[in-house]
């Protein structure tokens, strides 16, 4: 689903209702960018942003905080749209006050891209260059990566020297501006979509829904509704083998 720009989805669940003995909570938000493979400089932005969030948010959510036992924030993809997610399961606070940490996070982490220097962030990009260009270990890593190319019909089967290229290329601003708007709470292309489920350790303290940027969804009749008032990604463009071969 395309959630429109500017746009809070929340999907709660009371699992406390019908499991009385599960105190855990748990929260997922995923930040949606948008189809990858379009914008070269885009995705290399969203590759280093989240190669940056996942030390940044530990560090921040469960060393200093203790949020949870299970937190992390990794780089999010479902078919061909991505995007960043942050994870929190644990039972010291209900999904609504762990949503309220993350977006004080995600405030605190533009302080920190601001505040890196030149040589840093030149440290992080050379970080991901070397993970992500790491020989395959086994013959089936490599045949997936190809096979993916081949089943989706986009035989793009450069894609990885042209993104670490563009890796190479993305500078701290360009970084910081990408952030600014798809991830900070104002950000003009920001999409949210937060899944919370609530254990007997939330106590009934429920989501809010806060103006009409935030939208609540508690039933599958409200995700068909939901699915049926809006748009999807546009499927990615695919190419024919003959046209490939001409």
């Amino acid at each position: 689903m395309q959630v429109p720009e500017g746009k809070t989805v929340i999907f709660e669940c009371d699992l406390a209702a019908d499991n009385p003995l599960q105190e855990n909570n748990c929260i997922e938000n995923v930040y949606v960018v948008g189809p990858g493979g379009e914008d070269l400089k885009r995705d290399a932005c969203l590759t280093m942003v989240s190669h940056m969030a996942s030390v940044s948010a530990f560090q921040k959510l469960r060393t200093e905080e203790q949020l949870g036992y299970i937190v992390q924030s990794s780089l999010w993809a479902e078919h061909h749209v991505s995007g960043i997610l942050v994870l929190i399961q644990g039972n010291r606070l209900p999904p609504c006050q762990m949503d309220e940490r993350i977006e004080e996070w995600i405030a605190s982490f533009e302080e920190e891209l601001e505040k890196m220097t030149e040589d840093e962030f030149a440290n992080n990009v050379l970080a991901v260059y070397n993970e992500s260009t790491q020989r395959y270990s086994t013959l089936s890593q490599e045949t997936g990566k190809h096979w993916g190319e081949i089943s989706s019909r986009r035989y793009r089967f450069d894609s990885l020297q042209k993104m670490m290229n563009a890796i190479q290329e993305v500078t701290k601003d360009d970084t910081l501006q990408f952030f600014r708007q798809y991830f900070r709470a104002d950000g003009p292309s920001r999409r949210k979509i937060s899944m919370r489920v609530m254990g007997t350790s939330a106590d009934g303290q429920c989501s809010k829904v806060s103006g009409a940027s935030e939208e609540m969804l508690g039933t599958l009749e409200d995700i068909r509704a939901f699915q049926a008032a809006n748009s999807v990604f546009p499927d990615p463009s695919t190419k024919d083998v003959m046209e490939l071969m001409s």
